[in-house]
């Protein structure tokens, strides 16, 4: 099932901060979610944050473009065959709005992280057959058992669409 939040008021600065708590079954509810404001909260003062949550067995339309699509794995084409090497494929929904917020001077720039190990051949392009955008990318994760990888697209400093979130394991 999905889960939509949307805040109801003003909230201030701040961010939503996922996570993710280790589970030996998949059966065991492990994720949760909580809002952490930028400049934290002071005691003996009431805070009041109200939201609407929207259930559902498929995925609400967000108000904006960029939702992750689908993420493809896999060992690069050429390489060392015993090589642990990975590449990522991720297509983000409505490309073409990407060009609404670009200019000569602010193109679509993709951030790359990993907490292990070395992320490569990071690049982009917009897929005209379905309108998507594709990131690409390689992960060499040395000698890592696990990497927490992280894809975030920013345009004139301003995040477009979802930030994309993976955990390789080996």
């Amino acid at each position: 099932p999905s889960l939509w939040i949307e805040p109801q008021g003003d909230w201030g600065e701040g961010e939503v901060i996922l996570v993710e708590i280790p589970s030996s079954s998949e059966t065991i509810d492990n994720i949760v979610a909580f809002w952490q404001p930028a400049r934290g909260l002071s005691g003996y003062q009431d805070y009041y944050f109200a939201y609407r949550m929207s259930w559902g067995a498929e995925p609400l339309s967000a108000p904006h473009s960029g939702l992750i699509l689908e993420t493809a794995a896999g060992k690069p084409a050429f390489g060392d065959e015993g090589s642990d090497e990975r590449v990522f494929v991720i297509d983000f929904s409505d490309g073409d709005s990407i060009h609404d917020f670009s200019t000569e001077t602010n193109v679509a720039q993709v951030n790359a992280f990993s907490s292990a190990g070395k992320i490569t051949n990071v690049s982009a392009s917009l897929v005209g057959a379905s309108g998507n955008y594709r990131v690409y990318l390689k992960l060499d994760p040395g000698d890592a058992d696990l990497a927490e990888l992280r894809v975030a697209i920013e345009v004139g400093g301003r995040q477009w669409g979802e930030t994309w979130l993976y955990r390789w394991t080996r």
